[in-house]
């Protein structure tokens, strides 16, 4: 991150002459308060270590690490342990988390007795670094597995569903079209029947 942040200074440098006095004096303050950023991330790293502390990304990144590492047995270890995965909330993964799931399943390629349980439309945790391409390419990677649609729902009534839906067809990035799945859920709950009303309210409190 140094040599970065010493890059890009120097490239403002020789970028001087053509900025405006304005633009020039923005990056360079950007610039400076990155440094300042990275002076915090490694006196924060240094404190994890003398403490022998971790956050949860630096859990997930380290395991990620080990795993890779030719020189570890910790993948050959977990894969002997656990024939069998299942993974909850497959739409809310990240990155790292999908490369985790694909070392532990790589040694037996696509006949991997792996089980996992998502809903893109339900995908909340992107500004987390959820990744909903795991979910789409999750076929194009596992091309014998079976995918069950789940179409019966107990909670609402059906026109509560048919209002959703319609809004949910206009997401930009869909799984259910990608895989050419049939989406349309159907209430199967002995509840009354309400029309749906459209409020509008002043605040979020009273909201």
């Amino acid at each position: 991150l140094k040599l970065l942040l010493d890059q890009e200074f120097h490239e403002l440098e020789n970028d001087k002459d053509t900025l405006s006095k304005t633009d020039f004096e923005k990056r360079n303050k950007d610039l400076l308060k990155n440094l300042d950023l990275l002076k915090i991330y490694v006196a924060y790293q240094k404190e994890l270590k003398d403490r022998s502390r971790y956050d949860f990304d630096d859990m997930i990144n380290w395991v990620l690490q080990e795993l890779k590492n030719p020189n570890s047995e910790l993948l050959s270890i977990l894969q002997e342990r656990f024939h069998y995965l299942i993974v909850d909330e497959y739409q809310d993964t990240n990155s790292a988390q999908n490369e985790i799931i694909d070392l532990l399943v790589s040694y037996w390629g696509d006949k991997a007795n792996l089980f996992v349980v998502g809903d893109d439309e339900q995908s909340i945790y992107r500004f987390q670094g959820a990744s909903l391409e795991n979910a789409l390419n999750f076929k194009k990677n596992y091309p014998s597995a079976k995918i069950i649609t789940l179409t019966e729902n107990y909670r609402s009534t059906q026109n509560i569903l048919n209002t959703t839906r319609a809004l949910i067809e206009n997401n930009q990035h869909n799984l259910g079209e990608a895989l050419s799945l049939k989406r349309q859920l159907h209430a199967n709950a002995n509840f009354k029947e309400n029309p749906l009303k459209i409020l509008n309210f002043q605040n979020e409190i009273l909201e």
